[in-house]
């Protein structure tokens, strides 16, 4: 038997992080976090967009926005936070595309994520694409609620199922239209992978 009184044995720990890979194009493109942002300020959560953003690019969410300006992101309102759940328009002036790595502690999909009657602009949380199956919501869905992706197929609810090939995809946004507000999550995703 090993004696730690004389011999302590020294854990090292390790936080846990996941990277998310953005790919942008000019002009608006939805997008959403499955890693948290934590105590970091927009520009050091956004630091590797830095070497492509141009002045006026914006990142906005249904409750406020940051521009880039000077080198840095300016917050209106100053308590705007990127926050996994919910999906954000960012507009990216400079022509052409790239790729964006984000990196923070992961996502479970588990995380309830409050929803409005009407449409709320949705971000996917699970760490790898899910069909519209993965998304659920504590006393279900009424018929003719809906999911749209920025491009491509849309998903219906009607009946007690989704109609519809819509795929989360980790890094993108979603707008969810339905009859009232709630919590939806994703505890549903690995069971729901898109293959």
């Amino acid at each position: 038997a090993t004696d730690y009184t004389t011999n302590p044995l020294v854990l090292h720990y390790k936080p846990l992080t996941a990277n998310l890979e953005l790919t942008l194009v000019q002009n608006w493109n939805w997008v959403s976090f499955n890693v948290e942002q934590g105590e970091r300020a927009i520009g050091e959560f956004l630091a590797d967009y830095e070497q492509y953003a141009t002045e006026g690019d914006i990142i906005k969410s249904q409750n406020g926005q940051a521009t880039y300006s000077g080198g840095q992101w300016y917050a209106s309102p100053k308590t705007f936070r990127l926050e996994p759940g919910r999906m954000y328009k960012l507009r990216k002036q400079k022509a052409g595309s790239c790729q964006v790595t984000v990196t923070g502690a992961p996502c479970t999909g588990e995380d309830p994520i409050a929803v409005t009657a009407g449409w709320t602009w949705l971000g996917y949380t699970g760490q790898a694409a899910a069909t519209v199956g993965a998304l659920c919501r504590e006393g279900g869905f009424a018929d003719n609620d809906l999911v749209k992706p920025q491009a491509g197929s849309q998903a219906t609810y009607s009946g007690g199922k989704w109609y519809g090939n819509l795929v989360f995809q980790p890094g993108k946004g979603y707008m969810l239209r339905q009859a009232t507000s709630g919590t939806v999550d994703f505890r549903q995703a690995k069971e729901n992978m898109a293959q």
